[in-house]
């Protein structure tokens, strides 16, 4: 539509210089769109990390996550068209049973499902707590605790995307 009103504007002005203006303008954008476009096909034919989106997955886990959840790391997500491939460990208590590890597993996987539109195929690996993330851990009726509790890990995306904690 804008190209009408320019096409008219040069018809009632007989201002010629207009139709380079005009021409420019719709070139620019043309050029622009096309780089953008041009850029988003590129990065993901190349699986470059959106960390924009991996950051609201983290905020999601973050502010949805039950006592039992003590770390989130080794995130990974890639897009292929409308489906999100996502892996990542979960950290959990050293003594819990198969059955409710894979219970917190499906909550994990429910909540990504229910916050975000796309298809989610969905690979966690859960790691026990190996006793060295008592600091951060919340579970209070621990006999096995080596170190008081501090502090609970926020999942930010330095530490989410990364192999392990230190």
């Amino acid at each position: 539509m804008a190209w009408l009103f320019g096409l008219l504007l040069l018809y009632f002005t007989k201002l010629a210089f207009l139709d380079s203006l005009i021409a420019l303008i719709f070139g620019s954008i043309i050029v622009v769109t096309g780089a953008k476009i041009l850029k988003e096909t590129t990065s993901n034919l190349m699986d470059e990390a959106d960390f924009k989106l991996i950051e609201q997955f983290g905020q999601l886990i973050d502010n949805n996550k039950t006592i039992e959840w003590i770390d989130i790391h080794n995130f990974k997500l890639v897009k292929y068209g409308n489906v999100f491939h996502i892996n990542c460990d979960l950290v959990l208590p050293w003594n819990m049973y198969l059955s409710e590890a894979h219970k917190e597993g499906e909550k994990l996987r429910s909540l990504l499902m229910a916050n975000f539109s796309e298809d989610i195929v969905f690979n966690l690996h859960t790691d026990e707590c190996f006793k060295k993330y008592c600091k951060h851990c919340k579970k209070e009726n621990c006999l096995e605790r080596t170190d008081a509790f501090e502090k609970q890990l926020s999942f930010d995306l330095g530490r989410f995307t990364k192999e392990r904690i230190e």
